[in-house]
C-alpha cells in the first residue's frame, strides 16, 4: 500500500513536471513568434503610409504680359503632411526647361515653385489661395523657383504652392496635377499613366512624381520632380 501511494505521488509529480514544460514551452513559442512578427513588419511601409499629400486647385486665370501676349496660368496647394514620427527631408526640383505634353507636344508649360514671400500664412481657399503678385513673379527670372529643400517635423505639414504658366496658346480645357509617390496607388483620372521608371533601390528615399493633365485625359505628362528622405 505504501508503495502504491509513493507511485502515485511521483506518477503526479512527474505529470506536473510535463505539463509545466509544456506550459513553458507555449509560452516561449509565442514570446518568440511575437519578437519575429514585431522584427518582420517592415519600417518602409510604416513611414510611407504616414507621408500624405493634400491636393487641391485649380485656380488661376490669365493677363498681359509686357509683349502685349495673354497668359494662361493655373496655381495649385499641395499640403505635404508627415504622420510619422520622424523627421521627414523634402526636396523638390523642377524643370527650368519648358515642358511638352502627351502627346500634343505643342502644349509647352513651365512649373515653378512660388516663394514663401507670395503665400499666405494661413490656408485661404480664396482667389489664387491668397498668393499675391503672381503676375509678376511668373515674369521674373527668379532661379530658385524651381528647387525647394526643407525638413518636415513629426506630426506637421509643410504647404507647397506650385505655380504653372502656359508658354503656348491654349484654347481650352481644364488643368488638373497631383504630386505623388512614385508607385502609390492613387485616384487621378486625369492621368493615363501613373508611375515611371525610377532607378532607386533605396528603400530609404521616396520618389517624387507630379502629373499633369490638361484637358484629361487628351494631354499629360509625369514629371519626376524630387524625393523624401528620411
Amino acid at each position: 500500500m505504501k508503495k502504491l501511494i509513493l507511485y502515485t505521488i511521483g506518477f503526479t509529480s512527474f505529470l506536473c513536471c510535463v505539463n509545466n514544460k509544456k506550459e513553458d514551452s507555449q509560452k516561449s513559442w509565442r514570446e518568440q513568434k511575437t519578437v519575429v512578427e514585431a522584427i518582420t513588419i517592415p519600417s518602409i511601409s510604416k513611414v510611407k503610409n504616414g507621408v500624405k499629400f493634400i491636393n487641391t486647385g485649380p485656380r488661376g486665370g490669365s493677363y498681359i504680359n509686357s509683349d502685349s501676349t495673354e497668359i494662361r496660368y493655373t496655381i495649385f496647394r499641395v499640403q505635404i503632411v508627415n504622420d510619422t514620427i520622424i523627421p521627414l527631408n523634402l526636396e523638390l526640383n523642377f524643370p527650368e526647361t519648358t515642358i511638352e505634353l502627351l502627346p500634343d507636344s505643342s502644349i509647352l508649360l513651365n512649373i515653378s515653385i512660388i516663394p514663401d514671400s507670395l503665400t499666405p500664412d494661413n490656408i485661404q481657399n480664396n482667389l489664387n489661395f491668397g498668393v499675391i503678385g503672381i503676375e509678376e513673379f511668373f515674369e521674373s527670372e527668379l532661379s530658385e523657383r524651381y528647387m525647394l529643400k526643407t525638413s518636415i517635423p513629426p506630426k506637421e505639414q509643410h504647404i507647397v504652392y506650385i505655380g504653372i504658366k502656359f508658354v503656348s496658346e491654349l484654347d481650352n480645357g481644364t488643368t488638373r496635377s497631383i504630386l505623388f509617390i512614385n508607385g502609390q496607388d492613387i485616384v487621378a483620372p486625369f492621368l493615363p499613366q501613373k508611375s515611371i521608371k525610377i532607378n532607386n533601390k533605396n528603400p530609404e528615399i521616396l520618389d517624387l512624381v507630379y502629373g499633369i493633365g490638361v484637358d484629361p485625359p487628351n494631354n499629360y505628362n509625369l514629371i519626376p520632380c524630387g524625393k523624401i528622405k528620411y
